[in-house]
């Protein structure tokens, strides 16, 4: 008897354990699991849920060598349990280890066919090649075994959305919210169609899910009261911080003039290549390196495309400056970079071929291979002026930089740091070709006319349809109309320069 309750005392306190456990990974708390695994001395168990939630500990902080290694002692223990596979598959996808992450999902699927998390993570890994086709196929499966998951749906209705399939994404995403009402990617991406489509006074406020789990930013500073909007407070002090790429930063700078309207004091975060231009640019403003840790006497805080949401909620609430909003900082280019302009053949075309979007997906249908780019740059009638700056991605391979032929690279001229002396390079251009990546956005910035090419389906800040952006007065926008080949676009842009 007293062996009985012995024993019904260790499984109920198993049973604690392993509640308090399931009830930290759920609240994300990897390091506190880790900490309660190794209080109990479990770091050589064999037991399989304990390796499960060491891997999956492991994963939440992104240390996916020692993530796969826990998971592959789980597969020694039970080879016949899809649960480590798919788990190595998402910790190798999260590592952009894509060809190994599909592998352990087809593993995890030869044991279970209508296993739903090595389905749906199949499925993310074949969008971010943009293998729409069996993307579909298997988040359609994953769909088929639970019907009511939002985040299948969500799945869906996103590889719709970047084929241009707008009506079929939007009501997958109001289905999945009709589930899950603040379901973050749906939010977020319902709102991305609604502002790529110019519906600027319901896109925003769904913009406003966009930090989420599966997004690349991450909201901070919220501890600190967000900003509604002007206000006759003139005491009051606001920090505007940066959340997205310089793109970005250049595209929301046009707001700036607006809050230099207003009566609050603001400090606004940006990348530090920015900074010179924005300080000319908006002297009302107060501008900071970017990756602020901390701020004090601040009364509130916004990110950065939050000023969308209070100040351009129509079309006809974006300001259009046909001479641009930003200014430059009075000096000339460099005396070698300006003598080896003044020795090249005009008109002078500045060209940019290829994006470095964080979504390597997004990046191939944005970019132009050199080998095609060379259809406008074999034109003998002008100089072709490379404004392209390397791969700056770490973790993917270094190599060289393919040029199109044709293309000047002038001396002494950082083209990835140096926004000012670009700027000022860009002014003296005859013309600028570009597609829709940071030069876009620096040539809208500054008012110069630019040709912007555009992917099939492109970005929502470039919106949808149409030839010119509300954004910018001096861009025309042209859009592919093929989806795998630019030759048609190129060769009318050709027969323009």
């Amino acid at each position: 008897m007293k062996k009985t309750r012995q024993n019904l005392s260790k499984l109920s306190e198993t049973a604690k354990f392993i509640q308090s456990s399931n009830q930290l990974l759920k609240e994300k708390r990897f390091s506190q699991l880790l900490d309660l695994l190794e209080q109990k001395g479990l770091g050589n168990s064999n037991d399989l849920p304990i390796l499960h939630m060491y891997g999956l500990a492991y994963s939440g902080l992104n240390d996916h060598e020692a993530a796969v290694r826990y998971f592959l002692r789980a597969i020694k223990v039970n080879p016949l349990d899809p649960f480590p596979y798919f788990n190595i598959g998402n910790s190798l996808a999260k590592n952009v280890q894509f060809e190994e992450a599909k592998k352990y999902y087809k593993l995890a699927l030869t044991i279970d066919e209508n296993c739903v998390d090595a389905l749906v993570g199949l499925g993310v890994t074949q969008f971010q090649e943009s293998d729409y086709e069996n993307c579909e196929i298997n988040f359609k499966k994953g769909m088929a075994a639970q019907p009511k998951n939002a985040q299948i749906i969500t799945n869906l209705g996103n590889t719709y959305l970047v084929q241009g399939r707008f009506d079929e994404a939007l009501d997958l995403l109001n289905r999945a919210l009709k589930i899950n009402p603040n379901q973050p990617m749906a939010r977020t991406n319902r709102g991305l169609i609604k502002l790529g489509q110019a519906d600027f006074e319901t896109g925003w406020g769904d913009y406003e899910y966009r930090f989420h789990d599966e997004a690349f930013s991450v909201k901070r500073f919220q501890s600190i009261p967000q900003w509604r909007g002007p206000s006759s407070r003139t005491t009051d002090k606001v920090f505007i911080w940066s959340e997205q790429g310089l793109g970005d930063e250049i595209m929301f700078a046009s707001i700036f003039r607006d809050l230099e309207e207003c009566s609050e004091t603001f400090y606004v975060e940006c990348d530090s290549r920015l900074i010179e231009i924005f300080k000319v640019s908006f002297p009302k403003l107060r501008f900071l390196n970017k990756t602020v840790k901390g701020f004090d006497g601040i009364d509130y805080q916004l990110p950065l495309a939050s000023l969308g949401l209070i100040f351009r909620k129509s079309t006809s609430s974006f300001r259009q400056y046909p001479s641009g909003y930003l200014r430059l900082p009075d000096q000339g280019l460099p005396e070698p970079l300006s003598n080896a302009i003044n020795a090249l053949q005009r008109p002078l075309i500045g060209v940019s071929w290829e994006s470095y979007a964080l979504t390597r997906n997004f990046r191939d249908r944005k970019s132009i291979s050199a080998k095609q780019f060379e259809i406008i740059t074999s034109s003998t009638n002008c100089s072709f002026i490379n404004l392209q700056y390397p791969n700056p991605h770490k973790h993917e391979k270094s190599i060289l930089q393919e040029v199109p032929a044709g293309i000047t690279t002038l001396p002494d001229l950082d083209l990835k740091n140096d926004m000012v002396n670009l700027a000022h390079l860009l002014k003296k251009l005859d013309g600028v070709i570009s597609i829709g990546n940071s030069v876009a956005h620096l040539c809208g910035g500054f008012g110069i006319e630019t040709k912007v090419l555009l992917p099939s389906v492109s970005d929502w800040r470039w919106g949808y349809s149409g030839e010119r952006s509300p954004w910018y007065e001096s861009l025309v926008l042209y859009r592919n109309k093929e989806s795998d080949s630019w030759e048609e676009l190129l060769k009318s842009i050709s027969m323009k320069v």
